[in-house]
């Protein structure tokens, strides 16, 4: 094994030890510098305490999101608010009653734990908040908006490409088990309930024949689906699932670490504005052409492999 090194940042908050090997230039908890040979443009994830302080311009333009290069069909720079109908669709799909498990898995975080990189709720917050802007602002957020587009147009050649590429993407064999687990509870359910009425019953039998028989259907590819049949920006039912994933990370946290609910309602508010950001990345990395995603988070990786067989854990692998 090797000897533990420690996180070189100028961020506020205290170094934290991380389990990627000695002599690795390591700038965050979830993931690594690029080497500056290489020239590939990065941006500093932003820390929470960075926010405090700052009017809202100010946040803005500390982590502005990359620039599309053009904007999604019939997408506005300000979203319509959503009708009532379509709001209380969007909550029942982000709600933790939703009965497709996503309170059994964990991300990494039980691991995290284990290994001393997450010990407070400073820690939690920081560790949810850079999955978020490393993680999902950078794959799955624009993965979804993709798969959204796919479904609003019904093409299927694309559902399937990026429902393909999206499993390809998880580097651990529990975070494939997750995602393929979620996407065939959602897609059972959907089916089941006749969601979005009779009007979206092609939309649901192309959701039926979608998996190849090798693969399944990934969560983000369901969601998306079921977004469909509603009358909403996709700006909008993307942070219903941002939140959802968000909300399912803090309640985690809170069984593992432990915290008190009080402090998991302290880390919920705080990531409000990183959400926001969030999504706006993902739009602006979907509309790219080509889309710009990436996974690089190595040991957010490392930590959902070794969670596989941690010997004591209380979330699914």
């Amino acid at each position: 094994a090797s000897t533990p090194c420690m996180t070189t940042t100028t961020s506020p908050h205290m170094p934290i030890p991380t389990i990627i090997p000695m002599g690795t230039t390591t700038t965050t908890l979830t993931g690594m510098t690029v080497n500056a040979a290489a020239a590939i443009p990065t941006r500093t994830p932003t820390r929470m305490a960075d926010l405090r302080g700052l009017s809202d311009a100010a946040r803005d333009d500390a982590a502005a999101p990359c620039a599309p290069t053009s904007r999604p069909a019939g997408e506005a720079d300000t979203p319509p608010a959503p009708t009532l109908s379509a709001l209380c669709a969007l909550l029942h799909l982000a709600s933790p009653q939703l009965p497709v498990g996503g309170f059994s898995y964990s991300q990494g975080l039980e691991a995290a734990i284990a290994h001393g990189l997450v010990t407070d709720e400073a820690s939690a917050r920081t560790w949810i908040a850079q999955v978020l802007e490393l993680g999902f602002a950078r794959c799955e957020g624009p993965l979804w908006l993709l798969q959204w587009q796919a479904w609003q147009a019904h093409d299927m050649r694309a559902l399937r490409a990026w429902n393909t590429w999206f499993l390809a993407s998880r580097d651990s064999s529990e975070a494939r088990a997750e995602t393929l687990q979620m996407g065939w509870s959602l897609q059972r359910l959907l089916l089941a309930v006749e969601w979005g009425g009779a009007s979206f019953a092609p939309t649901r039998a192309t959701l039926a024949a979608l998996p190849d028989p090798e693969e399944g259907v990934a969560y983000p590819t369901a969601f998306a689906c079921a977004c469909a049949a509603i009358e909403a920006a996709p700006a909008h039912a993307l942070a219903a699932y941002a939140f959802a994933w968000l909300e399912n990370q803090v309640a985690a946290a809170i069984k593992a670490v432990p915290l008190g609910q009080v402090a998991g309602q302290r880390i919920l508010l705080a990531l409000h504005p990183l959400l926001d950001r969030a999504v706006a990345e993902a739009g602006a990395r979907a509309a790219h052409s080509p889309p710009q995603l990436d996974t690089l988070a190595p040991q957010w990786s490392v930590l959902q492999a070794r969670h596989e067989t941690q010997y004591s854990r209380l979330f699914r692998s």
